[in-house]
């Protein structure tokens, strides 16, 4: 499996920033910038969420869901 990288960038907004300071990307401050390599994912053992797939496509609750399928007899 390819690792994953990810980039954290932590910083702060500026106080009194116009519009354009927010276009241009001028409003934060950067303080801190990190780069994480990670070798496995914590969800590579789930092979398919049935319960994640669900919830997106009827907008309802993940709790709803395990609700509802839980009630379901053999």
């Amino acid at each position: 499996m390819a690792s994953l990288q990810y980039v954290v960038q932590r910083g702060e907004q500026l106080t009194d920033v116009a519009y354009e300071g927010l276009q241009a990307g001028d409003a934060f401050a950067l303080h801190e910038m990190q780069t994480v390599n990670l070798k496995c994912s914590v969800h590579s053992a789930v092979k398919y969420d049935l319960i994640e797939k669900l919830a997106e496509q009827t907008h309802l609750t993940r709790s709803t869901i395990g609700r509802t399928l839980g009630g379901i007899k053999p």
